[in-house]
């Protein structure tokens, strides 16, 4: 066990966590969140959602959390709660700032935009099934769906694209030099440009793709398989920003 010092204070797992103003907070399945100092200490529990909490982020100042409660809640740095966001009517699953908007997205089709004074949401994108993710790219939101597709959302939540070359859920999505990819349960990963042409698409996964994180000048993909695969670019004339799998992909040892 190579931990410094396990955080004990859950009562059930711990689905998300965030660094604010010096301090860890962590959300988890029991509905609390509770802040943690640098030294594994702990100290506030936040109380007040009634399941899991599954998102938390920072925007403009305050503290937001996601539930399946089917609510957002924003903190402030004394730990109390000054706003209840309603308006959903199903899980919440994520949370992103985009421009001056808190975007909240959920399994009940839908992604709001709060300006996080009022406890209305100002509007909302529909997807035609549950929303599993998304991302800020430029001027724009992308987010991908269970109906197998990622939508080009502007500043007013209109749909000015909808980016379909998937066939199974949409699980993640990256913004990564200069470029969107999307990782599906399909097990690809499609590679697009801003106006949503579908570029190229890397195979190497066996089963669906569930994650993409960026991390210098590569990205790596998480799957269902058992393995995460490392991405780099290649620089080819034909084709001057291609993005070309790596000689490496990172399983775990087979049982002896």
């Amino acid at each position: 066990d190579n931990a410094v010092r396990p955080l004990c204070g859950h009562k059930a797992p711990v689905l998300c966590m965030v660094i604010w103003k010096n301090h860890v907070y962590t959300g988890g399945t029991d509905g609390a969140i509770i802040k943690w100092n640098e030294y594994g200490e702990k100290g506030s529990v936040l109380l007040g959602h009634t399941s899991a909490v599954c998102c938390l982020l920072v925007h403009n100042h305050v503290l937001w959390s996601g539930s399946h409660d089917q609510t957002v809640r924003g903190w402030t740095e004394t730990d109390k709660c000054t706003l209840v966001l309603r308006g959903h009517s199903n899980w919440i699953v994520g949370l992103l700032a985009f421009e001056h908007w808190l975007v909240s997205y959920s399994t009940d089709r839908t992604l709001k935009f709060w300006d996080g004074n009022s406890a209305t949401a100002d509007h909302s994108c529909l997807h035609d099934d549950a929303v599993r993710c998304a991302v800020k790219w430029q001027h724009c939101l992308f987010s991908g769906s269970c109906d197998d597709s990622i939508k080009k959302w502007n500043i007013d939540g209109n749909c000015v694209a909808t980016l379909q070359r998937h066939t199974h859920y949409v699980n993640s999505l990256l913004v990564w030099e200069g470029f969107l990819f999307s990782g599906g349960r399909d097990g690809i990963i499609c590679m697009w440009d801003y106006d949503g042409a579908c570029l190229q698409v890397l195979t190497g996964h066996t089963k669906s793709v569930t994650s993409l994180f960026k991390w210098r000048s590569c990205f790596f993909s998480g799957s269902l398989d058992g393995t995460v695969r490392k991405w780099r670019y290649s620089q080819r004339a034909d084709y001057q920003r291609m993005i070309q799998r790596a000689a490496s992909a990172f399983a775990p040892p087979t049982a002896q």
